[in-house]
């Protein structure tokens, strides 16, 4: 819908400074008259949705007086409150749960939304569906006993990290490593380093990253995601604040970024940012960024099976192909599941076919045959082809 992407945006841009961004001019200037259409706002607030914004979207809105009629007015109104009453939640579970680190004497260090919502105008205005907190691999146990004391469940673990989930819907991501599924090695050999760039923070045993370390970490998570169907507007918000805070260490940043080989693609995102937030345009490669932009619109918040499937059937340039990698995983990637497969690689068929059980006894059939009808419907995609360009371009895959 035309300009649809051009409003929503600016109106974020509204909420996340001061300065005043020209929303009524541009809005004038797009549809001819001071109110957005209904059939406009009505999509505006699904894609919003879509992509975790539509609680700052409707605080815009209603700050403008643009909310349309009332049934709309009052749907962006519950996304406002109910972003309102999840911070509430998760401010208190966040206290409540670094209180008791610090009297179980575990050093922690928060990450992602924890951190970052502080650096945006109003903290709620940074929604979170869980608390991400990193521990070092020694005192996972004892940090997993305390938040079980809080009457936290723990869930099934990965490679990286723990979950654990309480009665009033609260999930906490315990990490012991930053380094994931060896996606990008570069890149994850950058974060192996991440406590050499932590200090104390107010209390004695809460750490906080470096800023350089903390932007890095943000844009190689973001990567991560490219690779697994895309990443929604909420992080490419998250980067036009981070690089609008009055104080950053642009030079740590600029060698981490260029030491984990992901400069061209934090290029292309800043890019974005640029045309998103700055109304201005990029001084990057057009064609690049257009594509970038309907990937991204596509993705949500946390990426789209079918953005994933499009690129993975492109890579593998044919359906076999595509199912082929999808069953047999590769060594690098299965060790980290089985690590004992290290020591006896000769039997990695045999792991293979412990994976495949494994995957069955979770469900995993029904997740292979949506996985099957998206490359059915995507194949061939031209949209898909210029997605793995660009991917490949920013070093996400090979």
């Amino acid at each position: 819908m035309k300009h649809l992407i051009e409003i929503m945006t600016c109106l974020i841009r509204s909420e996340l400074s001061d300065k005043e961004c020209g929303v009524m001019p541009r809005i004038r200037e797009c549809y001819g008259k001071d109110e957005i259409p209904r059939e406009v706002l009505e999509r505006m607030l699904v894609i919003s949705s879509f992509h975790d914004v539509a609680h700052i979207v409707g605080s815009a809105l209603e700050k403008y007086g643009l909310c349309g009629d009332e049934k709309t007015k009052n749907e962006f109104a519950k996304r406002v409150m109910a972003a309102k009453g999840r911070y509430a939640l998760i401010e208190t579970e966040y206290e409540r749960v670094c209180s008791a680190l610090e009297n179980a004497k575990i050093a922690y260090m928060p990450l992602k939304g924890a951190v970052i919502r502080d650096f945006y105008p109003e903290k709620w205005q940074r929604t979170s569906c869980d608390i991400d907190i990193l521990v070092h691999k020694k005192d996972v146990e004892k940090a997993g006993e305390t938040l079980e004391s809080l009457y936290y469940e723990k869930k099934e673990s990965s490679a990286h990290d723990i979950p654990y989930s309480s009665k009033n819907g609260m999930t906490i991501e315990l990490h012991f490593d930053l380094v994931e599924e060896k996606r990008m090695p570069q890149a994850e050999k950058v974060l192996k380093k991440v406590w050499d760039y932590a200090s104390h923070k107010d209390n004695e045993y809460k750490y906080e990253l470096s800023d350089g370390m903390f932007y890095y970490y943000h844009v190689a998570h973001m990567a991560k995601h490219m690779e697994e169907g895309g990443i929604g507007v909420k992080a490419f918000a998250d980067t036009w604040v981070l690089n609008n805070r009055k104080t950053c260490d642009k030079a740590e940043r600029d060698a981490l970024i260029a030491e984990g080989g992901l400069s061209e693609f934090e290029k292309a995102a800043k890019a974005l940012c640029t045309k998103w937030f700055d109304f201005e345009k990029p001084q990057y490669d057009e064609e690049t960024v257009n594509t970038l932009e309907k990937y991204v619109m596509k993705a949500g918040t946390h990426g789209t099976l079918d953005n994933r499937v499009s690129v993975s059937v492109a890579g593998k340039g044919t359906k076999a192909g595509f199912f082929l990698s999808r069953v047999f995983m590769p060594y690098e990637k299965l060790v980290l599941i089985f690590p004992s497969l290290e020591r006896h690689k000769k039997l990695i068929f045999f792991y293979q076919i412990a994976r495949i059980g494994h995957i069955i006894k979770r469900g995993g059939i029904k997740s292979g045959l949506d996985e099957a009808k998206a490359a059915e419907k995507q194949l061939g995609s031209e949209d898909a082809g210029k997605a793995l360009e660009m991917l490949k371009k920013f070093g996400i895959m090979r």
